[in-house]
């Protein structure tokens, strides 16, 4: 495991100790959402979450930490991000 610091959460390592990448594509079939729908609830550009799940790009690490957060709580990430009415 990789510890983060003082009251964070270990993030979850392979057995060389280095970080898992989040499978975008599991991240997004698992709660049975269509791409568009995916990349409109967690406003990820469509293109981006395309290229993620076909692998012709990876996330960087500001998105590896956004998917990761997505993965632990997607109904509170959505909540978070959810467009307000004004």
């Amino acid at each position: 495991m990789i510890t983060l610091g003082m009251g964070a959460r270990p993030m979850p390592a392979d057995e060389k100790g280095l970080r898992k990448l989040v499978n975008v594509l599991k991240l997004r079939e698992r709660p049975g959402m269509t791409q568009e729908a995916f990349a409109a609830t967690y406003r990820i550009p469509l293109e981006t979450l395309r290229d993620w799940e076909q692998r012709r790009k990876n996330p960087d690490a500001t998105a590896r930490a956004y998917l990761q957060v997505i993965d632990h709580d997607p109904l509170g990430v959505a909540a978070v991000v959810a467009p307000r009415a004004a």
